[in-house]
């Protein structure tokens, strides 16, 4: 098993995919603005938050779509 994750800011969503990436589970939700910082993967009111982030990392996946931004990976080579 592999773990990905997908950050849409202020939220951390970790996903358990299998060797082929074939399909992905999500295991825990964080808010890094949160403190403590709790998992929120089991909380009901968090459902549509999860299930968005899960297909919005499977469409960028699909598309095999940058989730860095061009000019930070240029300025790293430097």
């Amino acid at each position: 098993m592999k773990e990905v994750l997908h950050r849409k800011w202020p939220w951390n969503l970790i996903m358990q995919s299998d060797h082929e990436l074939s399909k992905f589970e999500p295991i825990a939700l964080y808010n890094l603005q949160e403190k403590p910082k709790g998992n929120f993967i089991n909380l009901v009111e968090q459902k549509k938050r999860i299930d968005t982030m899960q297909r919005e990392y499977a469409d960028i996946f699909k598309l095999k779509r940058r989730t860095v931004p061009v000019t930070n990976v240029e300025n790293k080579n430097e």
